[in-house]
This record gives C-alpha cells, sequence and structure tokens, in this order.
C-alpha cells in the first residue's frame, strides 16, 4: 500500500553548486541551501552530489522538513507534482 503526503513545493533550479552548498532559483528568489556532515557523507560530498544537475530543475520544499527534489513528475491533478524528496542533510537556508 502506498502513502501519499501532501506537501507545498516550489519549482525552480539549481543555479550553482558551491563547496558545501547548492545555489536553487526560481525567477528572483535565490536561496543558499547549505549542507552538514552526517553519519554517511561530508558537507562537501553532499555538495558534490548536486554538481551535474546544475541547470537542471528541482523543487524545494516550502512546508515541513526542508528537501531539495531532482524527481519530479506531472500529478494527478491539474496544476500539482509528484515528488521524490531528497534527503541530503541541511545545515541552513540563506535568502540571497
Amino acid at each position: 500500500m502506498s502513502r501519499t503526503t501532501t506537501t507545498t513545493v516550489r519549482d525552480g533550479l539549481i543555479d550553482s553548486v558551491g563547496t558545501d552548498y547548492v545555489i536553487w532559483r526560481d525567477g528572483e528568489t535565490r536561496l543558499q541551501v547549505k549542507f552538514k556532515d552526517d553519519s554517511m557523507l561530508t558537507k562537501e560530498d553532499w555538495a558534490l552530489n548536486f554538481r551535474g544537475f546544475e541547470g537542471k530543475r528541482a523543487v524545494i520544499s516550502v512546508d515541513g522538513p526542508l528537501y531539495i527534489s531532482m524527481s519530479v513528475m506531472p500529478g494527478h491533478f491539474e496544476g500539482t507534482l509528484r515528488v521524490i524528496p531528497g534527503c541530503a542533510p541541511v545545515e541552513s537556508v540563506t535568502a540571497l
């Protein structure tokens, strides 16, 4: 049995990737999402995972736990998306 959770997301793109962060952009809105170390990878490794996605579509959660997702598909209803959340640990989000 599958479980569906409704979360509000914003559709944008990965603008650039730094040593331990990504810049996500949606028009004029730019956010720096800085990663943190966890038991699996360092913050630098987490950022490196996004290097190949620069310029690609990505959604970011607005409510609930913060995540960035590259897995976006059309939803079942007009104006909705189906998103598989990413699991990178986030230290901070800063508006630029």
